[in-house]
């Protein structure tokens, strides 16, 4: 099913005193009306779009309000078209002021004429309006975005989506439910988090799920499915010193665990992969990554960390890809790079290609027959790396820029991926350390840091750019 796109009320505003000091004749009139048809096409091409039309007064604006309010908007976009007075814009604030706010700050066009007229004073006057009002909305100790142009430039339209992809993402979060299996790694103490402050300051909810869950789920995948998953398995990827056996049941779990996401209605897993328990009860952890998850857009993370996990989620939703649960393993000062990666479950579309992944054995547990990873390096190009702290009383977002390297088979068995930081190593480290970032980050493709700033501000958590 296609995600839904983002929901935004749009609140077009003039002034009318325009109209009753007789300063608006029927040319600019219909000038305007046409502008603000231009708006709505413009917004409309990547917005589930709720107009206001132009709004003049404060039974207008409310009317607004009351629609935005129905329609369930995610992000408020207030836009003066010409100058405009405040009460129109407050009196929706106070209807629907909980919602995430942007303010754009609009021209008809980038370029001005050579020569003004009063007409095109008052139709190029809209920067007024959104200054004003802007100021008066701070002053109700309220947060919004700040867009600042015509439609002349494509980045406005681009930054105004990515703050409602943001918005979108800050509702949709409040909706998510997380599965940690079977509960935190007590060795990290670092990757402990509040679970009520995640759900009360970022939004998912956290539900514990048992060995024996996933044991039962496991004994009812049926042999066919099997069959056919492990005949996939062998066609698409190289098959290394794994017996029958072993590969039989080590597709098993992972399809009983695929089983155990749909069937308790999970977004996300967290896989607590070393607990002793699941490796008892089960005789391997689940690493063999079923399609049926990434159908369902389930993101999975590894050692319990449900902060990285929500770091994936963050990044996956806003990307609309998949995200890497990784560690900083080690580092070359000489070629400034970072080496990172981690065992367990990751999506292969982040390697290069099909015949960039082995299925070995799981070199961490030699002794279990069951055991087998999907070994692969990430693909190379530009990435974005994210930690997500936790403070006794906040969290906050440490995020750089990066750029993934071929890997030349720089690691043994691990999924990896070798990353160029934006900055030198040495100061990425102390940056990040300084900034209460653990050994874990979640890693996307592409440039997600002004996405992530966004999300961060509506969010009200603190954000930590490295480089």
């Amino acid at each position: 099913m296609a995600e839904r796109r983002p929901k935004v009320g749009l609140l077009m505003l003039g002034a009318k005193w325009f109209w009753e000091t007789k300063m608006m004749d029927q040319t600019l009139v219909e000038r305007i009306k046409s502008d603000v048809a231009m708006i709505e096409q413009a917004l409309s091409k990547d917005l589930d779009l709720v107009s206001s039309e132009l709004v003049t007064t404060e039974e207008q604006g409310r009317a607004a309000a009351a629609r935005f309010a129905e329609e369930n908007v995610d992000l408020l976009l207030f836009c003066s078209v010409i100058w405009s007075e405040d009460q129109p814009a407050l009196a929706v604030l106070r209807e629907v002021g909980h919602l995430p706010l942007v303010y754009w700050c609009y021209t008809p066009c980038a370029k001005l004429p050579s020569e003004m007229t009063v007409p095109d004073l008052i139709r190029w006057s809209g920067p007024v309006g959104a200054q004003q009002t802007g100021g008066a909305i701070r002053r109700f100790n309220m947060d919004l975005g700040f867009v600042v142009g015509s439609l002349d430039d494509r980045n406005v339209i681009k930054e105004i989506c990515e703050y409602a992809e943001a918005a979108k993402l800050v509702r949709d979060l409040k909706n998510f439910k997380i599965g940690l299996l079977p509960s935190h790694y007590d060795v990290m103490t670092n990757t402990f988090v509040d679970e009520f402050a995640l759900m009360s300051r970022i939004g998912p909810v956290v539900r514990y799920v048992s060995v024996a869950e996933l044991l039962s789920t496991t004994n009812e995948v049926k042999e066919s499915g099997l069959d056919m998953f492990v005949n996939e398995l062998r066609r698409r990827y190289e098959v290394v010193n794994i017996s029958e056996r072993g590969m039989s049941q080590a597709a098993r779990v992972s399809l009983g665990l695929a089983r155990l996401v749909d069937r308790l209605g999970l977004d996300a897993l967290s896989i607590s992969d070393c607990n002793e328990e699941l490796h008892k009860v089960l005789g391997c952890r689940p690493c063999l990554y079923d399609g049926a998850i990434r159908e369902k857009g389930v993101i999975v993370g590894m050692e319990g960390d449900l902060l990285c996990l929500t770091g994936q989620i963050m990044l996956s939703r806003l990307m609309k890809s998949p995200a890497m649960f990784t560690e900083i393993f080690t580092f070359d000062l000489a070629e400034n790079i970072l080496l990172l990666g981690h065992a367990g479950m990751h999506d292969p579309s982040l390697a290069k290609n099909d015949s960039q992944i082995k299925l070995t054995p799981d070199y961490e547990y030699p002794n279990e027959e069951s055991g087998v990873w999907m070994s692969f390096a990430a693909r190379e190009g530009p990435v974005t790396l994210l930690s997500i702290v936790s403070r006794q009383d906040s969290f906050g977002l440490v995020v750089a820029r990066g750029e993934a390297l071929p890997s030349n088979n720089k690691l043994q068995g691990y999924p990896h991926i070798l990353v160029k930081p934006g900055a030198p190593v040495r100061d990425f480290l102390q940056t990040a350390s300084k900034a209460g970032a653990t050994q874990h980050w979640a890693i996307i493709h592409g440039d997600a840091v002004g996405k992530l700033v966004k999300l961060a501000d509506f969010l009200k958590l603190e954000r930590i750019i490295v480089g």
